[in-house]
């Protein structure tokens, strides 16, 4: 995640929500790709941007003591299902490929 620019927002804009996004995601990850120099499909990659919204975040924390741990494990979360595609709890719910939780 070095060098990828962190936003903060409320809730996801309405234009991201009309792309496919749920409104209720907690993080975005936008601009996966190779680092220079490494083939699209081996090494290291590299990541542009990374939204996390306060609301979404907030009501899926018990506590603000968790709050810090809720970031990390959505955005571990977001990076997993860019980087391996969609899990098999998202099949289940019907999440197509590339949707956030």
């Amino acid at each position: 995640m070095s060098g990828a620019l962190v936003l903060v927002a409320d809730v996801p804009g309405m234009e991201v929500v009309a792309d496919g996004v749920d409104p209720r995601a907690s993080v975005l990850v936008e601009g996966v790709g190779p680092t220079d120099g490494e083939a699209a499909t081996e090494g290291p990659r590299s990541f542009v941007r990374v939204f996390v919204y306060q609301r979404n975040v907030e009501r899926n924390c018990g506590a603000l003591e968790q709050l810090e741990e809720e970031i990390s494990s959505q955005v571990a979360e977001e990076v997993r299902h860019l980087l391996h595609g969609p899990s098999a709890e998202d099949e289940e719910l019907g999440r197509p490929s590339g949707e956030p939780n």
